[in-house]
């Protein structure tokens, strides 16, 4: 039996962040001295959360290294899939050139994005155009000629990049991978090349998107807890979206109208994950766009990745937060979650600070470990925090959750939740913390640290995170 879990999420293409995060782990390590190849532990399940690509030089080479542990233990590596991992699928169709030869004025802006908002790829172009061959008379544009000159490969996965994915440096950051995978200066890789590996790992059969996206899932269930990258919500729990699930806005009538609901959690992990691996077959089999640019293989999937088309039916892209502060699952979803045995939740998508968010409520514990906003004040937005939650299985059926990792200023942490069963039932001793993942006065308790004993407290002001730090007397008093 497979009774300790190990749960990573939201690398986003940081290998420095990840081998910071094995820091705190025995059950997945590098067995190598060159630190490429990984391996598991006996009895070990591994999960990554999603969100492995976009903001580290080191997509290609985690990617590989996720990929090669998935084919070396099949039943015990689990890759959830995440939006930033799903919108990889649009790149075989965008980057195609058949689409490049495609007027600029046929290649629509990001649908998700307020108008307002929205960049489209020909306003895009003409800012670039105007900086090469001067602006144009008020009232005026450039020719159809010229702008079709500027039209490449290359200035569409920039603009895709940027406007579309919210990954301005990726383009950059692939840069420097490949000059480090081919040992060449960053100056010899042009960037053409750069553009071309873009559309290569997702249409090629050993092109990293490709090749993950075909071993991952949207959700796993084991034992009492349940993995996704984002929030389960009451409307989203036991639906399944239709395979004409639009990539475009929908109202609720019309996701219900195109999908379907299924009566137990077990039928709809699993309907689920068919469905996206289905969707998935579609887009490898047809990933360009059809002759008059109305579909392509894997649109229904595709749709999925956004709250503005699947509002809080998706699993991907919503969270347990409100106006940036944790809030614990409703009365109502707890109890379809409990009468199937589940009563924790670990999640990702959702960056709140430098440590995993346990959120404590309603019998269902929930554990946000995305921290890939950190310390914004750092390049990477990370610094030196990272972590690791693992979950364990006891021989009664119970299991408790751990989590251990670091700060942003180097200080230590390290806790265990009291074991909960099926139903959230919570069993005492003197090894585990219960005040982790409560709310105490309007601050969440989120970790204890390791050497002086106290806790840390957090209360968020939208994106902003406010911390201070207690004694257990203090918060027991309250």
């Amino acid at each position: 039996m497979n009774n300790r879990l190990c749960y990573i999420t939201d690398v986003e293409g940081n290998l420095a962040y990840f081998k910071n995060c094995l820091s705190y782990t025995e059950d997945i390590f590098y067995e190598d001295t060159a630190e490429t190849i990984l391996a598991l532990k006996d009895n070990v399940v591994f999960v990554h959360g999603g969100d492995t690509f976009d903001k580290g030089p080191w997509d290609i080479r985690f990617a590989r290294q996720l990929i090669a542990l998935k084919r070396r233990y099949p039943e015990r590596v689990i890759l959830i899939i995440g939006n930033r991992d799903l919108n990889k699928t649009k790149l075989s169709s965008e980057l195609d050139e058949a689409d490049i030869a495609r007027p600029v004025e046929s290649i629509s802006g990001p649908w998700w994005v307020e108008e307002a908002e929205r960049v489209t790829f020909k306003s895009f172009l003409k800012k670039m155009i105007e900086q090469y061959e001067g602006p144009v008379a008020e009232g005026q544009d450039y020719s159809a000629d010229l702008y079709q000159k500027y039209h490449t490969r290359t200035t569409r996965i920039k603009w895709l990049l940027k406007h579309t994915m919210g990954c301005s440096e990726t383009f950059e950051h692939r840069r420097t991978e490949l000059s480090e995978l081919e040992n060449r200066s960053k100056d010899s890789i042009s960037d053409e090349e750069v553009a071309d590996d873009f559309y290569r790992q997702a249409t090629s059969p050993d092109g990293v998107y490709r090749q993950y996206l075909e071993l991952a899932q949207i959700c796993y269930l084991h034992g009492n807890t349940i993995i996704t990258h984002g929030a389960i919500t009451t409307r989203g729990l036991f639906f399944i979206p239709g395979d004409d699930n639009q990539d475009a806005k929908q109202t609720p009538h019309q996701i219900e109208q195109r999908g379907n609901r299924v009566e137990t959690l077990t039928t709809w992990v699993d309907n689920l994950n068919s469905w996206a691996a289905k969707a998935i077959h579609e887009w490898i089999k047809y990933p360009h766009w059809n002759s008059d640019r109305s579909d392509r293989g894997g649109r229904c999937l595709m749709g999925y990745g956004y709250v503005e088309g699947m509002k809080d039916y998706s699993v991907l892209i919503n969270t347990h937060f409100e106006g940036g502060n944790p809030t614990p699952v409703s009365v109502d979803l707890a109890e379809k979650l409990h009468k199937f045995g589940v009563s924790r939740i670990l999640v990702g998508h959702k960056p709140h600070g430098f440590t995993p968010t346990p959120i404590k409520g309603n019998g269902v514990e929930i554990i946000d470990a995305d921290t890939s906003y950190s310390d914004p004040k750092k390049k990477d937005n990370r610094g030196l925090a990272a972590s690791v939650v693992t979950i364990t299985t006891l021989g009664d059926g119970t299991s408790y959750s751990t989590v251990k990792g670091v700060i942003n200023d180097g200080t230590t942490y390290s806790y265990s939740l009291p074991p909960i069963d099926a139903q959230g039932t919570p069993k005492s001793g003197k090894d585990y913390d219960s005040l982790i993942g409560s709310c105490v006065d309007g601050w969440w308790v989120r970790a204890v640290v390791t050497v002086e004993k106290k806790y840390i407290l957090s209360k968020a002001h939208g994106r902003s995170v406010e911390y201070k730090y207690q004694k257990k007397e203090e918060l027991q008093n309250k």
